[in-house]
């Protein structure tokens, strides 16, 4: 059996027990099995410079990442949380529709 959390829309468990607790470190980086049940976890893998669907795959925690909501493009921040941000300000957005990381061009406008 593949196990993945995302294989529900909109909720990110353990297929094996259900539990959505314990799927990520506290660096916030993915664990390799549940903490719940010991389960190993199949994370999908995540293009970086493909749009990736919030509902299936997210970025890393704390990362700046570019999304799409609508036709419309915007650099945001996903935080620690799990909030969406627009970058340098400090208000929530709602789950966008598409997401990707930044490009090395876009990385290096960002810094400049």
């Amino acid at each position: 059996m593949i196990n993945n959390p995302f294989a529900e829309k909109g909720i990110i468990a353990c297929q094996c027990c259900g539990s959505g607790e314990y799927l990520f470190n506290e660096d916030g980086n993915r664990n390799g099995y549940c903490g719940n049940c010991g389960a190993r976890i199949d994370w999908p893998e995540v293009e970086l410079d493909d749009w990736n669907i919030p509902a299936v795959n997210l970025p890393k925690l704390c990362s700046t990442v570019m999304a799409k909501y609508g036709e419309r493009e915007v650099k945001v921040w996903y935080s620690k949380y799990g909030n969406w941000m627009p970058d340098g300000v400090m208000t929530y957005l709602k789950s966008p529709d598409y997401w990707r990381y930044l490009t090395e061009n876009e990385h290096e406008e960002s810094n400049t």
